[in-house]
């Protein structure tokens, strides 16, 4: 089911596309025009260690610059929090604060995590290589570490953008060849008033 599941996922991608025709000037203009985010999003989380795949779901936040919040509904109380240099994960009622700064490796995870939700692909740099795609109603980005401090724990990274907005639908991150974690976003709201107490740290 597992193979079927990851085979149906890599069909959706559509024909290859080169991102300098078209889609590389919409994102950035998107994310140019897009000062702020609100939306529902739905994690499922796939380990084979367990044979078990956990859900998940709550509501995502982002504001410009390098503000992001991951609220879940259920978990009740879990929280992930991005902003500038902090990092925050609250986990039963557990809260861990790491400066990214003094991390590479959760530097490099933050430019990673500001790259997909923002769109703002640049700033993977040279860590990697992307191959695009696009089908009648998204665009498929599928980005390959090649750093390889980040390859060990990240193998590949799958964004979606809806062709209408040029939002982020969907985002999956493969931390090998089975693992793996899912977001997907709906009911989404761009440049709505966030209450900047979403990212306190």
């Amino acid at each position: 089911m597992l193979l079927c599941s990851t085979a149906a996922f890599a069909q959706n991608y559509g024909n290859k596309i080169d991102p300098s025709r078209g889609f590389s000037e919409r994102l950035k203009s998107a994310s140019d025009r897009t000062q702020s985010i609100t939306c529902d999003f739905e994690q499922v989380k796939f380990m084979s260690v367990l044979a078990k795949t956990n859900k998940s779901k709550g509501k995502f936040f982002y504001k410009k610059a390098q503000k992001i919040c991951l609220e879940y509904t259920n978990p009740q109380g879990n929280l992930i929090v991005m902003n500038g240099v902090k990092f925050k994960i609250q986990t039963n009622g557990k809260a861990t604060v790491v400066k990214m700064n003094s991390n590479p490796m959760m530097r490099q995870m933050g430019d990673m995590l500001t790259a997909c939700m923002t769109g703002n692909l640049n700033l993977f740099g040279n860590q990697s290589v992307s191959e695009y795609f696009e089908n009648q109603s998204h665009y498929t980005v599928v980005i390959t570490p090649t750093n390889r401090r980040v390859k060990s724990y990240l193998k590949q990274i799958v964004l979606r953008f809806d062709k209408g907005d040029m939002t982020l639908s969907s985002m999956r991150m493969n931390e090998n060849d089975t693992d793996y974690t899912l977001y997907e976003f709906s009911d989404k709201r761009l440049n709505a008033n966030v209450d900047d107490d979403k990212f306190k740290i």
